[in-house]
């Protein structure tokens, strides 16, 4: 019965499915409002940030939803520029032995004039579930677009799964399409405001608004909120030369903090 309660869990806050192929490192503390982001977290948010990579670029985060080991994500990803394109590898695993999703990534992304950035990328997913019950894999892509439509404003849009790749034709079991947009106002190069719409497919929209200030050159502080299965942000990051360590949480006011740890690798 404990086991299944974990899955429930996970299924009904959003943690598994198409939301959370969606989230990672640094910009938890902003709700993960990142679309219009442009570093390498851009691989777990919106591929067309990628572009901005100016130098190779690592880095792997640890998140553990609710405190329950369970329910922990952890990832890694990396990013090579190759002149105003980038290439990129990810991976992400969610779960424990009994119940586990896995997503294995590589994307691509590039500027297209001088403002307009673009990226694709294509996933090999799986879902295991012990005690023989099995594993299934399938394949899924996603992309997206970021435009900067003047000196402050950023607009950016998404889609993840558009075919909706079937994981079981019993009951024609399949993986949610998530469609997102979101617009970013960057007040200076130490603080922007975010406001991302989430939409998955036969599920109502969520609603993610964060920030990012950067109080001294060296640290950062971060907030947000998303609607849906109500939650708040925060976190703090911390450049330590070329590496750059953040601390998040979610909090629910019912199950509590969701603790993040991420660490990253800026090589510009």
């Amino acid at each position: 019965m404990k086991n299944f309660l974990f899955v429930g869990l996970t299924l009904i806050l959003g943690i598994s499915g198409a939301s959370a192929q969606m989230d990672g490192g640094a910009p938890q503390g902003y709700a993960s409002a990142a679309l219009a982001g442009g570093d390498l977290w851009s691989a777990y948010y919106n591929q067309a940030g990628l572009a901005q990579i100016k130098g190779v670029s690592a880095g792997v985060f640890y998140n553990n939803a609710f405190m329950i080991p369970e329910l922990g994500t952890g990832g890694a990803v990396v990013a090579v520029p190759l002149g105003k394109q980038v290439l990129a590898g990810s991976i992400r695993s969610f779960g424990y032995s009994l119940y586990n999703e896995g997503k294995y990534s590589l994307a691509y992304a590039r500027i297209l004039g001088e403002n307009v950035r673009v990226g694709v990328q294509f996933n090999a997913q799986t879902v295991r579930i012990g005690e023989g019950y099995g594993r299934k894999s399938v394949f899924t892509v996603e992309g997206g677009l970021s435009y900067d439509a003047g000196k402050h404003v950023t607009l950016s849009a998404h889609v993840y799964n558009p075919n909706q790749a079937r994981l079981h034709t019993y009951e024609d079991e399949r993986l949610p399409a998530l469609l997102r947009a979101g617009a970013r106002y960057t007040f200076s190069e130490k603080l922007f405001l975010e406001a991302d719409v989430w939409k998955p497919v036969n599920h109502d929209p969520q609603l993610r608004i964060g920030t990012e200030y950067w109080i001294h050159e060296l640290i950062a502080l971060r907030a947000g909120v998303s609607t849906g299965a109500f939650q708040s942000y925060f976190g703090a990051g911390v450049k330590l030369g070329k590496f750059e360590l953040d601390i998040s949480s979610a909090y629910h006011s019912v199950l509590g903090f969701s603790p993040q740890l991420a660490l990253a690798y800026h090589g510009k």
